[in-house]
């Protein structure tokens, strides 16, 4: 209940008039992925809102996620799974360079008696060149785990973009990081990216792009695969296209087919969304994050995580 109420608060944020003026950024988006191996179906949802309002040198910030998992192995190993995170966060600009700010965090596991809940401190420093940020989050169920993480993201030429961030927590040995490069040019948007860790050898490395004819049309097409020895080989490749219905609002869907070592024969995957996204974000942790998030998309079906 609480989920459905979340969203539907952040979606009145993006319809109202008096919010309209102050918004730097909105997103709501439903993202479905249908797996057909054998005799097992998976099904993954993904829905996530996020919003930031600016006000003077005041900075808010709003994002909701929610994954769910069902899977149907004809009664033996089915399972129904789903988890929410849920963060609020206020900041101050105090040039139009230097942000920083806190907030407040909310982790809810299904089958978990209560929510975990935390603080985040973040700030950073953003020019139209490059841009470098820091987050410092701690939950209450981790009392003596702190997980730090480290932004940046360089323009190397106009329409080239390179980024990447580190995640580390006090409690673990090593370090996850990502890498990405984004090329934009016209009608032509591009984006490779490299997922790791330190401790671990668990390399994902994709690719991911689409080509609009139209401002309401585009195809579109996708390629990743398993590069860590500590992850069984295997790869999947998409292709697929998208329809602007309104400004800013995308349905998109593909057609792929995941080649793996952990099961015999393909597997066919389909996906499909509905996402309206407006702006640009000024929080560079969440930007940076966003789009890992969307990442992950492309390799759905690989068994890795970020």
């Amino acid at each position: 209940m609480r989920r459905s109420l979340t969203m539907t608060a952040i979606a009145a944020l993006f319809a109202g008039p008096a919010f309209a003026d102050g918004v730097n950024y909105a997103r709501l988006s439903y993202d479905f992925t249908k797996f057909d191996a054998d005799s097992v179906e998976t099904e993954l949802g993904l829905l996530q809102g996020g919003i930031e309002y600016q006000t003077g040198q005041f900075l808010f910030t709003g994002d909701a996620l929610n994954i769910t998992a069902d899977v149907d192995a004809g009664g033996v190993g089915d399972s129904d799974t789903s988890s929410s995170a849920y963060a609020i966060a206020a900041g101050y600009m105090f040039t139009p360079e230097v942000l920083a700010g806190a907030g407040v965090l909310i982790a809810d596991e299904e089958g978990d008696a209560e929510d975990s809940e935390g603080f985040e401190l973040f700030g950073q420093y953003q020019t139209a060149e490059f841009g470098v940020g820091l987050n410092v989050a701690k939950f209450d169920a981790d009392e003596d785990n702190v997980t730090t993480s480290m932004y940046g993201e360089f323009i190397a030429t106009p329409g080239v973009t390179l980024a990447g961030f580190v995640i580390t927590e006090s409690e673990f040995d090593g370090s996850d990081f990502n890498l990405s490069a984004d090329y934009e040019d016209g009608a032509i948007a591009v984006r490779a990216f490299y997922n790791d860790s330190t401790e671990d050898d668990e390399g994902v490395f994709g690719v991911r792009g689409h080509y609009e004819f139209t401002p309401q049309l585009r195809a579109s097409a996708s390629y990743a695969t398993n590069l860590g020895d500590d992850l069984p080989d295997g790869s999947v490749f998409a292709i697929g296209g998208g329809y602007q219905i309104v400004d800013g609002l995308w349905v998109d869907a593909n057609y792929g087919i995941v080649d793996s070592d952990e099961v015999s024969g393909d597997i066919d995957r389909i996906q499909a969304s509905l996402t309206y996204e407006l702006g640009d974000r000024k929080r560079i942790d969440r930007r940076l994050e966003q789009d890992a998030i969307d990442d992950l998309q492309v390799g759905a079906g690989l068994g890795f995580s970020f």
